[in-house]
């Protein structure tokens, strides 16, 4: 076998718990972002995490969103929707995970449109009056711990 498929799994993130709950998974590497921690004490974003992950290409994103209205993402940070911004663009899978909580309310940065995404996991919670159109756009929609899809 060669290198690319013995090596350890490598975790690239922004946010500190994410990185860290990769880390007790054992076998992994771990890459941060780097930046600075404008937008809060959980996660580094600006200039420096822009270039890292431009300068990246990983098999998969898994990436949260904040807000979801319309069709589009959103996040309450400049900053942070920046980076956001680069993730799907930056990897061969991209998934969105939202709970229903998400679709209610909107923020001022849009990130990307959902159409970005191959799959969006939603929560059982979400209605097929939010899902349903994600569908029908073409993204592949999950209802985590329901059974459907």
């Amino acid at each position: 076998m060669d290198d690319a498929t013995t090596d350890p799994v490598v975790v690239v993130g922004a946010g500190y718990a994410g990185v860290m709950a990769a880390n007790r998974l054992g076998d992994v590497r771990l890459l941060m972002t780097g930046g600075s921690s404008s937008c809060g004490p959980e996660a580094l974003f600006g200039p420096i995490s822009v270039a890292t992950v431009r300068n990246l290409h990983a098999d998969a994103v898994f990436m949260s969103a904040s807000t979801v209205a319309g069709g589009v993402i959103y996040h309450p940070a400049a900053e942070a929707a920046e980076l956001k911004r680069e993730m799907p663009a930056a990897s061969s899978l991209k998934v969105l995970y939202a709970d229903h909580t998400k679709f209610t309310r909107t923020a001022l940065h849009k990130v990307c449109d959902v159409t970005d995404f191959d799959v969006v996991i939603v929560d059982a919670e979400t209605s097929s009056e939010i899902t349903n159109p994600i569908a029908e756009a073409g993204v592949r929609v999950v209802h985590a711990g329901s059974g459907k899809r």
